[in-house]
């Protein structure tokens, strides 16, 4: 019975996996095909529109959310990697060096994402720095891990709180600055920025037509434009280190409770459909109206705010990684709730979460070809109700694509290109005939994949 038990628990954790990567994509789209580093909104946002309304629910149940459930399914895919490389007769110091180089290789997939790929908004690399952090964390009995969680998310948003200080002085000065720039007054150069993004806040964030065509020339451009103009914006941002630090803690935060939660087996199905579907009610009955807040904010500076106000800044920065967690669980609760209560076998999520990490990494290839200059040159000629039907096709396409792949080979092609350079040797990939079922890779198909916002 054990092999049948195993395989249930890796299946729900992979159908998970694959549902978290087609909320990724629905993030990573609207900067995929319009301005990458920008808050001017896609086509059709601000309408009032179908587009209008899936703004709303990105921002109230998507936006950091599946980046939040990958960030526990990779926290859980570390524990299942070092009990199976303990299982294969390491030690747990031979299974932390085998973890060790895996992140190394995480890393530089990373960087092929961020650079030849043309995907400026990869995370690989936060994630491989996070699981170096969280590392340690693996053997935590579940309190510690609790804490420890508790103490890394309240630090991010103390953080986050202290990165908004400096809007507090724009507020105060707004008013009095704009009565001198309209009187002609000259103006320092720091008092200018000041007044740019009082401005800026008060009749919405605009991008200029200078930005618009500098992005235009070189995303409608060929791959070598598009190369040049994204792989310097990933470098610049890679540089940032405030930012760095924000999403590498951010991300250690929900792999804790990942951690947590496999601990606990939750995550593997294992509680009772009464403590999903408490999940479920308490994560989202007190996280959306918090991430409410944010998307009210957010809207505003899209749309212009009459009187800017301190609170609008701060509070958000406060409420965002409880939100972000209680709705997180509450994705997790309802889909193990439905899991157990309609016997749900999702073989596409399945497929697709064996093989998140190149899947992962062909939304980048699939992103590139569909917008850019040299495939469909789609780049800013899609609204955001265009955007989520774009995705519904690409999902399609990879769910076909992981289900054939998966009917011929025990792992993805970039799950055996990862596990090979980790063990230092390439494993078996066909399917043996004589075997009873396929393999499956050492973390049923785990990945670190994500949106990195602008």
């Amino acid at each position: 019975m054990e092999p049948k038990v195993q395989k249930a628990r890796l299946d729900v954790i992979d159908a998970i996996r694959g549902f978290a990567l087609c909320g990724i994509l629905l993030i990573n789209l609207p900067h995929m095909s319009w301005l990458m580093d920008s808050d001017e909104p896609v086509r059709g946002v601000r309408d009032g529109g179908p587009s209008t309304i899936l703004w709303w629910v990105q921002m109230l149940l998507v936006n950091g959310n599946m980046r939040g459930l990958f960030s526990l399914l990779f926290g859980a895919s570390m524990l299942l990697f070092l009990a199976k490389a303990e299982r294969g007769s390491a030690t747990r110091a031979e299974a932390n060096r085998l973890m060790l180089r895996r992140l190394f290789w995480l890393f530089m997939f990373g960087v092929l994402d961020m650079t030849l790929l043309i995907w400026p908004g990869d995370i690989l690399n936060i994630y491989a720095i996070a699981g170096l952090i969280a590392l340690p964390f693996a053997t935590a009995t579940p309190r510690k891990l609790m804490i420890s969680a508790a103490i890394v998310l309240a630090g991010v948003s103390a953080f986050m709180v202290y990165q908004q200080l400096p809007k507090r002085e724009i507020i105060a000065n707004g008013p009095a600055l704009e009565a001198r720039a309209s009187t002609g007054q000259h103006l320092a150069s720091a008092d200018q920025k000041q007044l740019e993004h009082w401005r800026e806040w008060r009749t919405g964030r605009m991008a200029t037509a200078e930005e618009i065509a500098t992005e235009r020339r070189a995303r409608l451009g060929s791959y070598g434009d598009n190369f040049r103009y994204l792989a310097k914006m990933s470098w610049e941002w890679s540089i940032d280190w405030k930012g760095d630090v924000r999403w590498v803690f951010d991300a250690v935060g929900f792999m804790l409770v990942g951690m947590l939660l496999f601990r606990l087996g939750w995550l593997q199905g294992e509680a009772s459909t009464r403590t999903y579907l408490l999940m479920a009610v308490v994560g989202y009955g007190l996280g959306v109206p918090l991430k409410a807040v944010e998307a009210y904010r957010d809207w505003h500076l899209m749309t212009g705010i009459a009187a800017p106000d301190f609170t609008m800044f701060w509070l958000p920065a406060v409420m965002m990684q409880p939100a972000r967690l209680l709705v997180t669980l509450g994705h997790a609760g309802l889909f193990l709730w439905c899991w157990k209560t309609f016997r749900w076998r999702l073989s596409g999520l399945q497929a697709l979460g064996r093989m998140a990490f190149t899947g992962y990494l062909m939304q980048s290839v699939l992103g590139g070809v569909i917008f850019s200059g040299f495939g469909l040159a789609l780049w800013g000629s899609l609204s955001l109700a265009g955007l989520w039907l774009t995705a519904a096709v690409i999902w399609a396409i990879e769910m076909a694509f992981a289900a054939v792949w998966l009917s011929r080979f025990s792992m993805g092609p970039f799950e055996w290109v990862w596990r090979s350079l980790t063990y230092g040797r390439p494993p078996s990939l066909r399917i043996r005939v004589s075997a009873a079922s396929p393999s499956r890779s050492s973390v049923g198909g785990g990945s670190a994949c994500g949106e990195r916002s602008p």
